[in-house]
């Protein structure tokens, strides 16, 4: 898919993406984020588009995919590692997130050899369940329950260690 066709298919639904955005965001600033985010995604993806049948509905589920992942990070406590910029700039809190960090990746580390590096795979390079079972050859059942106790057991250890 080249940018005139891009722009013909999913250009067209960025209202619809903006207000699917808003449900899911609460506001304005984030929801253009989001859209952004899934445009860009989108457009990395182009070249396996072609076969999309209805452009709306495929942007819509991707950007919901998006923000459901980005809230799993969050809630984990991982979306500081992948934070460039941050609302605050002091010292304290630069060295409260580097150590919020320090102890997710200590946590991550200390996951069993799958779990970690299936939990790397997903929420650190950000790869999809298809991209992930294509580089290590278990089916997608096994990887996202081995992804999910290892979510739980992150949970649990980390919830205790900031308390």
């Amino acid at each position: 898919m080249n940018a005139d066709e891009f722009k013909r298919t999913f250009l067209p639904c960025t209202r619809r993406l903006y207000w699917a955005a808003c449900r899911l965001t609460g506001n304005s600033h984030d929801a253009e984020d989001l859209v952004q985010e899934t445009l860009l995604r989108l457009w990395m993806k182009r070249g396996e588009l072609g076969n999309v049948r209805s452009a709306e509905a495929y942007g819509i589920i991707t950007l919901r995919r998006i923000y459901y992942d980005k809230s799993r990070l969050r809630h984990l406590g991982i979306a500081e590692l992948n934070a460039d910029i941050t609302d605050e700039n002091t010292p304290i809190s630069d060295c409260e997130r580097q150590e919020r960090a320090r102890m997710v990746r200590e946590q991550i580390d200390s996951l069993p050899e799958q779990q970690r590096e299936l939990v790397t795979l997903r929420d650190m390079c950000e790869l999809t369940y298809d991209e992930i079972a294509t580089q290590t050859g278990l089916t997608l059942t096994n990887i996202r329950t081995t992804i999910s106790r290892a979510r739980k057991t992150l949970k649990t250890i980390l919830t205790e260690k900031m308390r």
